[in-house]
């Protein structure tokens, strides 16, 4: 079963050792860069993904401070752990967080992005609903999800 927990300075380091394969890492921040950022976000969650008792992977959203909308910023599954279910459990978990964060901001959507080059992750983003708005941010496809099905 997957769980998050926030990533504190108790669990940090076992963040920054998550690896994603080596294709992956030119499109996957790092997790040190990653959480060298979340310290200067003003509304953001880093979260560890847990199987148990260990960290699987790592997943960072909130509300971005240029358009005040919900975005998933980072979402990684350790290469030991990719493709066994866990991402998909991830991650349906993180959208009941940002469900219950958009009820009190009054959003029905969150927003994340992606190198167009990483058509595994669109692919995975495109089963929970993301589809491209037409946008690019940063050199990076704008994906978004409505958080409640109408």
């Amino acid at each position: 079963m997957i769980k998050l927990w926030p990533v504190t300075k108790n669990n940090w380091e076992d963040c920054v050792l998550l690896k994603v394969t080596e294709e992956q890492q030119k499109w996957i921040a790092s997790n040190v860069l990653s959480l060298a950022q979340y310290q200067f976000l003003g509304e953001f969650k880093a979260m560890g993904i847990y199987h148990g008792r260990e960290m699987i992977g790592f997943a960072m959203y909130g509300v971005d401070e240029e358009d005040g909308q919900l975005w998933l910023y980072r979402f990684m599954i350790d290469v030991q752990y990719q493709r066994q279910g866990y991402g998909r459990e991830a991650l349906t978990l993180i959208m009941e967080d940002l469900r219950k964060w958009a009820m009190k901001l009054n959003q029905q959507e969150v927003t994340l992005s992606h190198d167009p080059e990483n058509v595994g992750a669109a692919s995975f983003f495109y089963q929970f609903g993301f589809h491209p708005t037409g946008e690019m941010k940063y050199g990076e496809r704008v994906l978004s999800c409505s958080l409640f099905k109408h």
